[in-house]
């Protein structure tokens, strides 16, 4: 099998794995498929699955963006909050930037 049909390719000289290039319509159902198993694993281990919380954070004028999983979980970590649950998942969306310091 050639390395176009198998999924592979190589760069610098190594050989590396990606997804298929063709499968374009198909990703986001993969995403979601991925996504949902990932949550449902920690579901079935007793975690509270978390909603994902808004792109721009509603009550945290520290920040402009939610750039990592925690924003969420900010006043349990600072002692502001007590948890909800003591196990909890989220598959959070957030905004990434390059830069030393998250700089746009």
């Amino acid at each position: 099998m050639n390395a176009a049909k198998s999924g592979a390719s190589k760069a610098n000289g190594k050989a590396s794995k990606r997804a298929d290039a063709g499968a374009g319509p198909e990703a986001p159902s993969r995403a979601n498929e991925l996504r949902s198993a990932f949550l449902g694993f920690f579901a079935d281990a007793d975690h509270v699955v978390e909603p994902s919380a808004p792109l721009v954070p509603r009550h945290d004028p520290t920040l402009m963006f939610t750039n990592a999983g925690m924003v969420p979980f900010k006043n349990v970590f600072t002692g502001q909050e007590k948890p909800r649950a003591l196990r909890a998942a989220s598959s959070q969306k957030c905004v990434r930037a390059g830069g030393k310091h998250n700089d746009l």
